[in-house]
């Protein structure tokens, strides 16, 4: 992220929010922020996408001394929504499947971009 613009290493460009905002007139994306350059190669932001970046998972060692917190922060941002896309595999991805199974939340997963849900999971940005 730069200055309030989120970008991705190119496989969410902003246009692709498009499809999912013709069912939902808000979307939240987690993912993990990245400071690497090869993660910055499009515009992810969209108008009614809001992007929570998790910083407790930034690296391996984060994952495994941080789970805990990484669960609560999934936990707390799946309470909020109606739905759950997961983008698979992506480690998020599989945490918050969990969860979501869990707390009896609908979701689904797919590496197409055109099934609509309301929250979707992703690794980098």
């Amino acid at each position: 992220m730069e200055n309030g613009v989120i970008y991705s290493g190119g496989g969410l460009p902003s246009n692709i929010w498009l499809n999912y905002l013709l069912n939902f007139e808000n979307i939240f994306v987690l993912g993990r922020r990245s400071n690497n350059t090869k993660d910055k190669k499009v515009i992810s932001s969209h108008d009614n996408v809001n992007f929570h970046l998790t910083q407790n998972y930034t690296s391996v060692k984060d994952l495994i001394f941080n789970i805990s917190k990484i669960k609560e922060e999934i936990s707390t941002l799946i309470e909020k929504v109606d739905l759950v896309l997961i983008r698979l595999p992506s480690v998020l991805g599989f945490i918050a499947g969990e969860i979501a199974l869990k707390k009896i939340k609908k979701y689904g997963s797919s590496k197409l971009e055109t099934q609509m849900k309301h929250l979707v999971i992703k690794d980098h940005y």
